[in-house]
């Protein structure tokens, strides 16, 4: 160890004792320092300390060195162990994936002898089914030469034409009477009359065929009967239920217009918008009695108004476009009812006014919404005008009443009869907050 690194010149900055004479060393003095043991020494004593210096340096380095080789030797030990753990796992994974491989083609092997066992197996049957086969033609060909020879064919007379059970003949009747009975059928079943005129004869005496049963009377294979509408009538005016109005809703839904105009003529309408304005609160808060009539009842009366003839019967009925908002906005619908009043009341916003001499008898659906409207916020005590189908539109979950719901409103506004309603119109809906709720994204 060179003498220059055993002492290092120090500037004390404490009191300390000298290693070598014993004599205290004043802070701020210089001297000398050993670079194995760290002990001070005096200026003069620095001759007398270097072999101690150089002894005590020179053991620690060598401590060092015999340190970090014993250090290396563990670690190459360890690399060496590591690899060859590395080698041992390599070759059993090698072991493995062979032992995989012979394993997997012996089954390949073994599939491969199945499918040629079961090919020889399938020629040798087919061999003998077809020799089976040709022999049993054979035999049918003579049989079907002599009945040949001895009857001729028979005719098809009967063929199917789209409802089960249901069968024509191919033999059309004159096309007069086709075209007749099918204008009877377009009436009936309220079709346009254009198609009269597209369809064919075959067609039209298919369509007529198919729909032989639809004027009242029961299959045989019908379990239950078609009733007439004076039962529904007589029923209504004695004790309604919820299950007789929606029989009368299916009823007024399949059965031809025939049926329907009937049920109207004995004042199906009149008894229905009786059963409505019962079971409508005048109030919000009062307790509901009948609610269960309201719905039915209310999908009752739009299956009945599907033509402009009928609907006219509906908007000259007293008060029946209130009662029907009445009930819209008295709370007693869920959701699948609302749907079904709004869309009625959409259909008479779009009603037209009828031209006739007498200005007095003129019926226009728009108007009658408009005061509807307005006579549910007298019935209900509300502030405002239109507020119940805001509140509705803001906080039904249902997509289908929301866009039924802007469709009525759109309705409303642009149906106006002049400039001065519309922008009045839409002044206050959008006060109500309608701007805000489409906005919405």
């Amino acid at each position: 160890m060179p003498q220059e690194h055993a002492l290092a010149k120090v500037e004390f900055d404490h009191k300390c004792a000298c290693a070598e004479c014993k004599e205290v060393i004043p802070k701020g003095s210089t001297g000398y320092r050993c670079g194995g043991c760290q002990t001070s020494v005096h200026h003069e004593c620095k001759r007398a300390f270097e072999k101690h210096s150089q002894e005590c340096t020179g053991l620690q380095h060598e401590e060092k060195e015999v340190k970090q080789e014993t250090e290396q030797e563990t670690e190459n030990q360890e690399k060496q162990k590591k690899k060859k753990k590395k080698k041992h796992h390599n070759d059993g994974q090698e072991n493995e994936k062979q032992e995989e491989e012979a394993k997997q083609k012996e089954k390949e092997d073994k599939k491969e002898e199945k499918v040629k066992a079961e090919k020889e197996e399938d020629m040798s049957e087919s061999d003998s089914d077809t020799k089976h086969e040709h022999e049993k033609g054979k035999e049918k060909e003579s049989t079907d030469d002599n009945n040949e020879k001895e009857k001729p064919r028979k005719k098809r007379k009967q063929t199917h034409v789209g409802l089960p059970g249901e069968y024509v003949d191919y033999s059309l009747p004159p096309e007069k009477q086709i075209n007749e009975e099918f204008a009877k059928l377009v009436k009936q079943l309220n079709l346009p009359e254009d198609a009269i005129d597209t369809l064919s004869p075959t067609m039209k005496w298919t369509f007529v065929q198919a729909n032989s049963n639809a004027g009242g009377k029961a299959s045989p294979k019908s379990p239950v009967a078609i009733r007439k509408p004076s039962y529904f009538t007589s029923k209504l005016q004695a004790e309604p239920t919820p299950e007789l109005l929606n029989s009368l809703v299916v009823f007024l839904r399949t059965q031809p217009l025939s049926w329907v105009t009937e049920f109207v003529e004995l004042k199906g309408f009149n008894l229905l918008l009786s059963i409505l304005k019962n079971s409508t609160p005048t109030r919000k808060e009062q307790p509901r009695l009948r609610t269960d009539l309201q719905q039915p009842c209310i999908r009752a009366i739009k299956a009945a108004a599907n033509t402009e003839q009928l609907m006219r019967v509906l908007l000259e009925a007293p008060d029946s476009v209130n009662l029907v908002t009445y009930a819209l906005a008295g709370g007693g619908l869920d959701c699948y009812g609302k749907v079904a009043a709004v869309s009625l009341l959409t259909a008479v916003s779009q009603y037209p006014g009828q031209e006739q001499p007498d200005a007095a008898n003129a019926v226009n659906g728009h108007q009658l919404i408009v005061s509807a409207l307005s006579a549910e916020k007298k019935h209900f005590h509300e502030k405002r005008r239109f507020e119940f189908l805001i509140s509705n539109l803001r906080n039904e979950q249902s997509l289908e009443l929301k866009a039924k719901l802007v469709e009525f409103i759109s309705q409303v506004i642009g149906l106006a009869s002049d400039l001065d309603q519309r922008l009045s119109l839409k002044q206050e809906f959008a006060a109500l907050g309608l701007t805000d709720l489409l906005n919405v994204r």
